[in-house]
């Protein structure tokens, strides 16, 4: 646990401390340095406190057993690789305050079944969820405008790219021949 009155987690802070399972940060805490939790692959739970702004590179990247996250609304950027390779991560709610999703945010994230990209998204870098096995939905609302290439490649079971008709979904499933779904 980290003391009540910490308002920061440093770079490389928690970096491969494999053993560590669990951690409760206090509400005190305003940001996580780049790296900070990454490759802590027993790590099964964070609390994300409000007042974060930004889950920055690789913070919680090969953390292979973190199941479920939920990110606070004071959130407005998911950095590169910020959950890359969470390979147990079945769940992730994005808040809407949300802005940026960064390339490979979610890639190597083995069980998740399915995304839905809040409203307040814009852009969504490369390969976010690249190499995500068991993905077969993700849901991408008309705000966003701005998508990377190569978003689901290596998502053996992906079905289909749910959105607006007219959006910049929709164009991204016709360029790269991925099924539409209008919602």
């Amino acid at each position: 646990e980290v003391q009540e009155g910490v308002t920061s987690i440093g770079e490389w802070a928690f970096y491969n401390c494999t053993y560590l399972e669990e951690i409760t940060l206090p509400a005190t805490i305003k940001s996580i340095g780049v790296r900070a939790f990454d490759a802590c692959i027993y790590m099964t739970k964070i609390n994300i406190p409000y007042g974060i702004t930004t889950i920055k590179e690789d913070t919680f990247g090969g953390c292979f057993s973190l199941d479920n996250v939920v990110i606070p609304s004071s959130v407005t950027t998911i950095e590169d690789h910020a959950f890359g390779s969470c390979r147990s991560l079945k769940s992730i709610s994005i808040p809407n305050s949300v802005v940026t999703i960064g390339m490979g945010a979610f890639s190597g994230c083995w069980e998740m079944k399915e995304c839905t990209i809040p409203s307040g998204v814009v852009s969504i870098g490369n390969g976010a969820f690249s190499a995500c096995m068991n993905l077969e939905t993700v849901t991408i609302p008309a705000s966003v405008t701005n998508i990377g290439y190569d978003l689901f490649m290596y998502c053996d079971k992906f079905i289909a790219i749910i959105g607006d008709a007219g959006s910049s979904a929709e164009t991204y499933a016709d360029d790269f021949g991925y099924t539409f779904m209008a919602r």
